[in-house]
């Protein structure tokens, strides 16, 4: 708790320092300004539910009604400004998909994979849902190495189940506590020498906001 009123007081700080860059006349300042804005106010939010949770738990999601789709690109965005290579993203989403779940919640489970294909040296990377009656499936599909034996066996795992040299396994495990919290579940559905495959189970209902009809047949969503 002690160390994270500091923290909050740094990204304070941060914020009045990245508001006068939003009004540069640089064209490159201007366009990753809002990456720099959105990061630095997801931390701050990140810091107050730190401290909820040091109290509380788990906090439970703050539900809405957004666009996975946006959400999805937002989160290929910020992966490829951190990573040290260039990564094919392919969001298979289709546009004006409505979600009802917690935005931000979403928003890391999302990242912490698509960030772990980056980090593992995938080329392509690729987004896409499945959607029936019982629930939602999102897929997080890449190309790289997989993961190895004893990785998948302590998959979910903090500070044991990451592949990579440096790693603690802190993502996933993150990633599956807020997808419980939803009321589903992650998995890893496939891994091998041409890739990894992680499946997002939710509810059907975090699919269908209230007064939204189901996809119609046409809809390029597979069943």
């Amino acid at each position: 708790t002690k160390i994270n009123h500091d923290l909050r007081n740094i990204l304070a700080t941060a914020q009045l320092v990245s508001d006068t860059v939003e009004s540069s006349e640089d064209p490159k300042v201007r366009r990753v300004a809002p990456t720099l804005l959105g990061a630095i106010d997801r931390a701050v939010k990140l810091c107050t539910q730190t401290l909820v949770y040091a109290h509380d738990g788990t906090p439970a999601p703050d539900y809405s009604d957004f666009d996975l789709a946006a959400l999805i690109d937002e989160v290929g965005a910020d992966a490829a400004i951190v990573s040290d290579t260039a990564v094919g993203f392919d969001n298979r989403v289709p546009a004006d998909c409505p979600v009802h779940a917690d935005r931000d919640q979403m928003y890391r489970v999302l990242y912490n994979l698509v960030r772990n294909a980056y980090e593992a040296k995938a080329a392509n990377v690729s987004v896409e849902i499945r959607l029936d009656d019982n629930a939602l499936r999102i897929e997080i599909a890449d190309d790289g190495p997989g993961l190895p034996a004893k990785v998948r066996e302590r998959l979910f795992q903090p500070f044991s189940g990451s592949g990579r040299s440096g790693g603690t396994g802190l993502g996933l495990a993150i990633a599956r506590e807020i997808v419980r919290g939803h009321g589903g579940d992650i998995e890893l559905s496939s891994s091998g020498e041409d890739g990894a495959l992680f499946s997002i189970e939710l509810p059907a209902t975090v699919g269908r906001p209230a007064g939204r009809p189901d996809p119609s047949p046409h809809d390029p969503i597979e069943a």
